[in-house]
């Protein structure tokens, strides 16, 4: 049992309850099957409804205090000296007195007493269920509750309480209990926090304070048995006490905002506005810029009426190393205090004048200077040879300063700029939580559809299957396929069934538009809201199915795809897990609205897929005594699939759960499910921090992030050849040094000296120089291995590794830097390999293949890109909106419903003119040119180094001058000779001799037949199913004999307008080429 609390994004968790606290609503999700309790009468911030009620001027103190106290009231009121009078002064002291009372001083009253018997789990939830009654002061209804005897008692006692608070006072109430422990009889004693309570305060809402508190007192100590209750309070402070106490907070608020513009101490911040790439229109660059190496400005002594005025106040020491500068920087004059230390090291503090002249004026305070300071910094200062800008002397004055506040970072050699890094505030990953109870509230859905004359498909049977439940439906006359749909997702609703995942089996792509239209067309039949989850091509990822019930109360389902975690299909899923319950055999070309109620011999061979002759004939010995009937067979059929696919996804989350304590539903895909464990387990949040990309910035290092290399070099070979793959190829890239850190903008233009992204011109060897290119740049989304003279934008330690083979770097253009950190995702992947080579050695095919899945599907998760398309359903009254703001297209309309495809928001200044002219249908809400989607989660500098480091990797046995490269993919490659064996091994990073190649054809990348040394004949044809045998040698053959090839597929294709998915046959066209081995 597990329950949760959220305020705002903070997560509490317990072992009996799931419930949330938010803004006007409290709802608690009883996940012992009993329900869920919404207390939107209850309303937390119930004070802010009555504008001059007791509780909303406790509730401004409350928050008035929390701001004020971050610099303390007196404080402020010393700045405001003049302005707030003896009296108030003494007022807001004794007030402050009061409040900052603890609750074990003296002075709380004993008011009442109760017994409490058999007090358990089941006491709390039917108390919880007791405050959903419109009014339960009558107790009429509450006699059905088996603790009704026990509720009556506490709903009595408080009561009691409150008849007795007298008006215009505010109180404090304890309750405590002490508890009899049933079997061993010991007692024990517990005290709740105090309440603020008063004459009017609404029992209801004190009712479930206590309760709230008593459940976390039995969750905590595991308590059954008897409980006795006392209850205490004590007289605080008077209503009018609270309004005097209320007026005086605004008022010292009012005038401390005063204060603080008059003198400016938002100086120190530092505008982040992302205004390029480079660009250094920000205050903190200004004035670390501003002052050029040790030209301070003109320093002050004692003969000088600013020294004598500012020495006080600045804290200049006369008797050591302190000096006094004044300077003019973009025409604002600043003080400079400079402290020279022993080091070689100055540390600078910057002012404004014009805010210390405030500062002198009122009555200031020495401890405010760190808040009024311009900016800090450290000069470094050395001597540098032979590198200045220089006039042929030899020696260098060398000053490094780096700001304290921003941690932007200027080199001056003799006074002369000749390095800046600028930090690009980013925000950091944080480390997720682990799941302390499996998530077994799981289930699967199916549809089986026939094809109609148009090639339509049309669902005409439905199922669910939960762990405790299998529902099926079937098409009948007056029960259509939406029908059908819409009541197998009623029959899902239910409290139990509340938060369930549902997985279908690449449901993105065919069963969820059947939802979805069945849904929408079925509108009028039920008051379900839909919400759609993309990724950021617009494919379904999931669906999530709300509805209000009675009480307020809502339940939701969400379907999602298991293919996304477990990408490959069901057969072979059901192969590799072992399910006791096998996908089944099924004449899927026989069904049509003809024959959905046919019953006789079993279909012919024909209508059936992917099976042997003796397939069939075993299947049809099953029949000999009986009739085939096709309803009977399909829903047979169909529990298969949901009960095969049920135990998969059940096991699959076991092992997650064992080795992680994560639960895959809270994730979509494999990649989240990997980045989840990482940061959940193995993410050193503090030794090692991962900072998101944001904005141009992440535009630009994203155009460094290019995928795996495929070559083919030759079209054919004859003769032995070797090919070899890496173990654990990416993962192995993910060992290297990353780029960690915030990232800086930096004018740095020696490679050498730079780790992190360059923007360069580079010249590419000649083919004679260099036979294989290696470095890739992106063209128009494409990866082009390039010849001749680019500019491009490049992970340093390719662009180096590029040098080393004879690439040319014309120019640096650009560039942002990085730490070099080492370790950030070793244990991750360390121990997960350990996992999958363990796996290996016992035969466990399970355990091996979700390893593999997590150990390559991170980095990929880290250069996740942001969201440009989105569906959304959408009733016509808010369909006006988003037409004229967004960049949106109505695909599917029925019963007031429109599914829209948005790609995101217009330009900013088209948004601000139609907020202006009030250019759509509400006039009441303005619209936020912002991205919709919310901010971007990448960390694309990691995903761009690692694919890097992958092709540096085999880019090294790429140009070999004996053993020619005749082609590769992204993690292998064919060698014309065997490699050293010092490179190959079981280890993560070796390779592995997949084929010794006796023959080979290469038509083009990621298409090939190879024959092997022990004459087997393997064919590769990513694109094309091949389930047919249509591809064979001669057929390869043929190609290289500059002969096309046309390969009929049958294919699945979504049309969004209409909300279908049809059947068609297309054919593949592979283009021939001329292999002048062949036609000797």
């Amino acid at each position: 049992m597990l329950w949760m609390m959220r305020t705002y994004n903070k997560t509490f968790l317990t072992n009996n309850f799931y419930y949330w606290k938010r803004p006007q609503i409290f709802g608690i999700y009883l996940n012992n099957g009993k329900g869920y309790i919404d207390f939107v009468k209850y309303k937390y911030n119930y004070y802010s409804t009555f504008n001059d009620s007791t509780d909303n001027l406790y509730a401004k103190y409350k928050l008035e205090k929390k701001k004020l106290n971050k610099v303390g009231i007196q404080k402020i009121m010393g700045n405001l000296i003049d302005q707030i009078n003896e009296q108030d002064r003494n007022n807001i002291k004794l007030l402050e007195s009061r409040f900052n009372e603890m609750d074990n001083i003296p002075g709380y009253i004993w008011d009442g007493n109760i017994n409490l018997n058999g007090i358990d789990e089941n006491f709390v939830t039917e108390f919880y269920k007791v405050l959903e009654l419109e009014e339960f002061d009558s107790l009429n209804e509450l006699d059905k509750y088996l603790n009704y005897g026990e509720i009556i008692k506490v709903i009595n006692l408080f009561k009691g309480v409150t008849n007795k608070l007298k008006e215009g006072k505010v109180y404090k109430l304890l309750f405590r209990w002490k508890s009899t422990d049933q079997y061993t009889y010991r007692h024990s004693y517990n005290t709740s926090p105090s309440l603020f309570i008063h004459s009017e305060t609404d029992l209801n809402i004190l009712m479930y304070k206590f309760i709230t508190n008593f459940n976390v007192y039995l969750i905590k100590y595991h308590f059954n048995g008897l409980i006795d209750l006392d209850v205490f309070t004590k007289e605080w402070i008077s209503v009018e006490e609270l309004k005097t106490y209320d007026k005086l907070i605004n008022r010292i608020t009012y005038l401390d905002k005063k204060y603080k513009d008059e003198h400016e101490l938002k100086l120190n911040l530092l505008n982040r506005r992302d205004k390029g790439y480079f660009n250094n229109d920000n205050k903190n660059y200004n004035l670390i810029t501003g002052i050029r190496g040790l030209n301070y400005g003109l320093i002050l002594d004692n003969r000088s009426s600013d020294y004598n005025e500012m020495k006080n106040v600045l804290n200049i020491n006369t008797g050591t190393l302190d000096e006094l500068y004044k300077t003019n920087i973009g025409g604002i004059v600043y003080f400079l205090k400079v402290i020279k230390r022993k080091d070689g090291i100055n540390e600078v503090s910057l002012f404004s004048e014009k805010v210390i002249k405030l500062l002198i004026k009122r009555n200031y305070n020495n401890n405010d200077l760190n808040s009024l300071v311009s900016d800090k910094w450290t000069d470094k200062i050395y001597y540098g040879q032979g590198n200045g800008p220089g006039d042929g002397i030899n020696e260098h004055i060398v000053v490094e300063r780096k700001s304290q506040l921003s941690g932007n970072w200027v080199k001056f050699i003799d006074s002369e700029i000749v390095k800046t890094e600028l930090i690009y505030n980013s925000k950091k990953l944080t480390t997720s939580y682990k799941d302390f109870e499996k998530d077994t509230n799981i289930g699967t859905i199916d549809i089986e559809t026939y094809f109609n004359e148009m090639e339509e498909a049309v669902p005409y049977s439905i199922g669910y299957k939960t762990s405790d439940k299998l529902e099926t439906f079937y098409i009948r006359d007056g029960i259509g396929s939406d029908d059908m749909i819409l009541e197998c997702i009623n029959k899902i609703f239910t409290n139990k069934n509340h938060n369930i995942k549902l997985y279908a089996h690449n449901m993105g792509e065919f069963d969820g538009i059947m939802i979805l239209k069945s849904l929408m067309s079925t509108a009028n039949k039920h008051e379900y809201n839909i919400k759609i989850f993309t990724n950021g091509d617009g494919k379904i990822m999931s669906i999530d199915i709300k509805k209000r019930i009675k009480n307020k109360k809502i339940i939701k389902i969400s379907i999602l795809d298991s293919y996304l975690l477990l990408p490959i299909n069901l057969n072979n899923l059901s192969g590799i897990f072992n399910t006791e319950i096998k996908k089944g055999i099924f004449p899927y070309k026989f069904v049509n609205s003809t024959t959905l109620n046919y019953i006789g011999e079993v279909p012919d061979y024909s209508y059936f897929y992917n099976i042997t002759p003796a397939e069939y004939l075993e299947y049809v010995n099953q029949f000999k005594n009986q009739s085939w009937n096709v309803q009977k067979e399909t829903l047979t059929y169909l529990e298969y699939d949901l009960i095969s696919l049920f135990n998969i996804i059940m096991e699959f989350n076991q092992i997650i759960y064992e080795k992680f304590k994560i639960n895959i539903s809270r994730v979509r895909t494999i990649s989240g499910l990997a980045f989840l464990i990482f940061t959940s387990k193995y993410y050193k949040e503090s030794e090692t921090p991962i900072y998101f990309s944001k904005g141009k910035l992440e535009s630009y290092i994203r155009q460094a992030y290019v995928g795996g290399i495929v070559d083919v070099n030759v079209h054919y070979t004859d003769y032995t050849t070797y090919k070899y793959d890496v173990n654990s190829h990416y993962p192995n890239a993910m060992l290297q040094p990353m780029p960690g850190g915030l990232p800086r903008i930096s004018s740095e233009t020696n490679l050498e000296n730079i780790f992190g992204f360059v923007e360069a011109i580079v010249e590419a060897p000649t083919e004679r120089k260099l036979k294989v290119p290696i470095l890739p740049v992106k063209r128009d989304e494409l990866t082009v291995l390039f010849r001749g003279t680019v500019k491009g934008i490049f992970f340093s330690e390719e662009l180096k590794y590029a040098v080393s083979v004879g690439y040319k770097i014309h120019k640096i253009l650009s560039c942002v830097e990085f730490d070099r950190v080492e370790g950030v995702f070793n244990e991750y992947i360390n121990d997960i390999y350990t996992c999958k080579t363990q796996s290996e050695q016992e035969g466990n095919k399970v355990s091996r293949y979700i390893f593999k899945l997590l150990l390559n599907s991170l980095y990929g998760r880290l250069g996740l890109k942001a969201k440009n398309c989105q569906l959304i359903i959408l009733p016509d009254k808010d369909l006006d909106k988003i037409m004229k703001t967004d960049d949106s297209e109505v695909l599917f309309k029925q019963n007031n419903l429109n599914l829209v495809r948005s790609s995101g928001p217009l330009d900013s200044e088209i948004v601000r003119i139609i907020n202006e002219e009030k250019l759509y249908a509400d006039k009441t809400e303005k619209l936020d040119p912002s991205n919709p989607w919310g901010s971007n989660s990448s960390s694309v500098q990691y995903s761009a180094a690692i694919t890097a480091y992958a092709r540096i990797f085999l880019n090294q046995f790429k140009n070999l001058k004996n053993n020619p490269y005749l082609g590769g993919d992204t993690d292998s490659i064919i060698m014309t000779k065997p490699i050293d064996e010092k490179y190959i091994g079981t280890e993560l990073g070796k390779f592995k001799l997949e084929h010794v190649i006796e023959e080979g054809f290469y038509p083009s990348k990621k298409f090939y037949l190879i024959k092997t040394n022990k004459n087997e004949i393997i064919i590769k044809s990513k694109g094309i199913n091949n389930n047919k045998n249509l591809l064979n040698y001669e057929n390869f053959k043929s190609l290289l004999l500059g002969n096309d090839l046309n390969i009929p597929q049958s294919q699945f294709k979504k049309e969004f307008k209409n909300l279908t998915i049809t059947r068609e046959i297309i054919n593949k066209k592979i283009t021939g080429v001329i292999e002048s081995k062949l036609h000797k």
